[in-house]
């Protein structure tokens, strides 16, 4: 499994983690993002038919997104 780097916490600065939880019966994953610190996340559900890296790597682009990431073009 690749090493997911996550921008800390917009919140609080703190540190944060991904956590991958599945159900073998249904197929379908829960992803969490959360902060150490603060406790602030992100719950993403019901993700069926990915590799668990593939699901990881999609959060993390999601969560290291920032309102400051947005070019000048996109914000008229």
């Amino acid at each position: 499994m690749a090493e997911i780097e996550l921008k800390p916490c917009p919140f609080c600065g703190g540190k944060a983690e991904v956590i991958l939880t599945g159900n073998s019966i249904t197929g379908y994953s829960k992803v969490d993002v959360r902060c150490y610190c603060c406790g602030m996340g992100r719950t993403y559900k019901k993700i069926k038919g990915m590799s668990s890296d593939t699901i990881r790597s999609q959060v993390a682009k999601k969560w290291n997104r920032r309102a400051d990431d947005v070019s000048e073009e996109n914000r008229n």
